[in-house]
């Protein structure tokens, strides 16, 4: 008995240890080790921030819309395919949420989708960029207020590092959407630009946003983790009881059957003392005698 309740032990922490690598993070990117954990977070996180989506997204919508109506020019159609663009993401972000299925699938369809999003919309705004740059750059009273580009900036920031991507992949975008911005920046240093300054301050939002949202995901992580630890250490709880369960049964089990063996002999004892009475008072010697 003392065996088996020793290997029971080592059996507990065998599988404590492994859960607690399984659970074990990167101190930088926050990944973890298994890639079931990594997946379940991601789905989870993806979904709990589908509110979040909602509104950075009609904000995003609402600022497109502000410059498609400022713009002149070839601006006017790139910003109103912008505007297009970002009201299809908003509704295959809604129809994502509302389709029953798996989550994690349904974080990566999300993922990609932001991806081709985002690629399309910089890839748009770019290029209107460049075809324009005396106009895009210009400073009067129809070119956009520089924190509108602020602002979508920042929204796009959170976006991205919402939706449940990897610190490389969404990294990645971050360092795409900042070298569209300086390429930017270096564009309208040729030209009198309202942006020469505010381009500086929305890197540095789009820097910090990033920075931000990262640090909001890992705490969410450690969150994560804590409560996966607390189902696991309860889950070894009930199945160490069961297991007491069990080991109390089959003592009562074992104990039963001695209980039956020793009332069986019992018997067999009596019965032979019986027998053994009867054959001496046959022969006419009485017992007592």
């Amino acid at each position: 008995a003392a065996a088996a309740a020793n290997l029971e032990a080592a059996a507990a922490a065998s599988l404590a240890a492994a859960a607690a690598a399984n659970l074990a993070m990167h101190p930088v990117t926050g990944a973890f080790a298994d890639s079931s954990h990594e997946s379940a977070f991601a789905a989870q996180f993806f979904r709990r921030a589908f509110s979040g989506h909602v509104l950075l997204m009609a904000l995003a919508h609402t600022i497109m819309i502000g410059m498609a109506i400022i713009a002149e020019g070839i601006l006017r159609p790139v910003w109103i395919m912008i505007t297009l663009f970002m009201t299809l993401g908003l509704v295959g972000r809604v129809l994502i949420h509302r389709k029953q299925g798996s989550e994690t699938r349904g974080q990566r369809m999300g993922a990609r989708a932001w991806m081709a999003l985002l690629g399309m919309v910089g890839a748009l705004s770019f290029i209107g960029f460049v075809a324009t740059p005396a106009f895009a750059c210009a400073s009067g009273h129809n070119s956009p207020p520089s924190f509108l580009f602020a602002l979508a900036d920042l929204a796009a920031v959170l976006l991205n590092g919402s939706h449940g991507m990897g610190f490389v992949r969404k990294g990645a975008l971050v360092g795409l959407m900042l070298a569209a911005r300086f390429s930017m920046h270096v564009i309208c240093n040729h030209y009198p630009s309202a942006f020469e300054g505010p381009m500086i301050s929305m890197m540095l939002v789009m820097t910090a946003g990033f920075f931000v949202t990262h640090i909001a995901e890992l705490r969410l992580r450690h969150s994560y983790a804590e409560k996966v630890r607390e189902k696991q250490t309860a889950a070894g709880q009930i199945r160490q009881l069961e297991e007491e369960k069990r080991h109390m049964k089959e003592k009562e089990k074992f104990a039963e059957e001695d209980r039956r063996k020793l009332e069986e002999r019992n018997e067999q004892l009596k019965a032979e003392k019986e027998r053994l009475l009867y054959d001496v008072q046959r022969r006419g010697r009485p017992l007592d005698e």
